[in-house]
């Protein structure tokens, strides 16, 4: 996947389950993106591609917290919410099915 088509499938995610976060992009030297989504006083959603190295990580953040997320550093692999810190392998997730996982997560744990 190139940068221009990781940026416009997650953009498209966001939009489509978090119609009103604010998303903020970062682009560097046109191979690096890093979007922020606000999407509720004190929670957002990070993401990161390298267009390069295919670098790539999803984060959904509490508090300063990450409380859910994915990446390939060294492997694919899932940081579940019930153990945030810890690794489950997994096959490579596509933006759409992490957006749609974390808007769930979102909703069931609403205060």
């Amino acid at each position: 996947m190139t940068t221009a088509e990781f940026m416009a499938r997650l953009l498209t995610a966001l939009k489509s389950h978090f119609p009103d976060a604010k998303i903020k992009v970062e682009e560097k030297r046109g191979v690096v993106i890093s979007i922020r989504a606000e999407i509720a006083v004190g929670e957002l959603i990070q993401a990161y591609f390298n267009g390069i190295t295919h670098k790539t990580s999803y984060a959904f953040i509490r508090n300063g917290k990450r409380v859910l997320g994915y990446d390939n550093y060294r492997f694919w692999h899932k940081h579940p919410d019930d153990a945030p810190d810890t690794h489950q392998r997994c096959d490579e997730p596509n933006p759409e099915f992490v957006i749609a996982e974390m808007r769930e997560w979102f909703v069931d744990r609403r205060e």
